[in-house]
């Protein structure tokens, strides 16, 4: 008989039950056209084009949509701390209070608090002894290997510096999200039988904008929708909820990266604690004793 499921995998399984409510949150929103209202205005500059514009008919609301999201990081972060305890536990034996009150996964950037680039592996090491010094030098090494600071300059795009910035607001105020376009739009032909995709170049977009008043999300030629004088096919604009940003960032991608992450840390720091199995040099699978799926990084 098998034993019970460790924390770490159930807090990632509920994290999984909350992304699949925001997905379905999300997915809701942007399809419902209460929402928001889209219609075309002349492009001044062509004489062929329309611009597709979008306005939001009321302020997106931080129920419920923040709020699951906050859930999910929330899971997510806490599956990593747990995993950390039961590699500790399963290396270290007695476990003192020490270690345990100490037990953290680190999550390190690659600037420091004043400022300097460059500092992310002085800072991990700093801190290693603390947190994991209790866990298999082998599992230690992982940990490492996935450091958001691994990747210099960008760290910020990594996922787990995500999971580490996310949390934190989170646990202060709500996590900003915002309605935006995306490369997209969803074409309805009022008859199909006759309906051709139109030509490359027909249509242009401008993704991760804002939604807010009258806001360009797209292009279209006149001459490519346009029969006898009368348009053909109703457009509808594709949108997501993002995190703001330069560019915004989809919420969805940004947990779907996330996931992705804590799977291959699972499996290959995991089987240090006597749960997990590596099966495949560069492929892990985690076999879920709550839901028969297989989960892929």
């Amino acid at each position: 008989m098998s034993g019970p499921e460790p924390s770490y995998l159930l807090k990632f399984q509920r994290a999984l039950k909350h992304m699949q409510e925001l997905n379905s949150a999300i997915e809701g929103w942007v399809t419902d056209p209460d929402h928001y209202e889209s219609f075309f205005d002349p492009n001044p500059d062509s004489t062929d084009e329309l611009f597709l514009k979008v306005t939001a008919k009321e302020p997106l609301r931080a129920y419920p949509i923040s709020l699951i999201l906050g859930d999910v990081i929330q899971d997510f972060r806490s599956s990593l701390e747990h995993l950390a305890f039961a590699l500790a536990l399963a290396h270290t034996k007695p476990m003192t209070d020490e270690i345990a009150r100490n037990s953290q996964f680190p999550i390190v950037g690659d600037v420091n608090s004043k400022g300097v680039a460059g500092s992310g592996e002085v800072m991990f090491d700093s801190q290693r002894a603390k947190l994991i010094g209790a866990i298999h030098p082998d599992a230690q090494a992982i940990i490492k290997f996935f450091q958001p600071y691994q990747s210099g300059a960008p760290f910020r795009e990594h996922p787990l510096w995500w999971l580490s910035e996310l949390p934190n607001i989170d646990k202060h105020r709500l996590v900003h999200v915002v309605v935006t376009s995306i490369d997209g739009i969803d074409f309805f032909p009022e008859r199909s039988n006759e309906w051709q995709q139109p030509e490359s170049g027909a249509v242009g977009f401008y993704p991760w904008r804002a939604i807010t008043r009258e806001t360009v999300v797209a292009r279209i030629r006149r001459s490519a929708f346009f029969r006898e004088g009368k348009m053909d096919v109703k457009i509808r604009p594709s949108l997501t909820i993002a995190l703001p940003g330069e560019p915004a960032q989809s919420v969805s991608d940004v947990l779907g990266d996330i996931r992705r992450t804590i799977e291959t840390i699972f499996g290959q720091a995991g089987g240090q604690a006597g749960y997990l199995k590596v099966i495949h040099a560069n492929n892990y699978r985690l076999q879920s004793a709550v839901s028969s799926s297989i989960l892929l990084p």
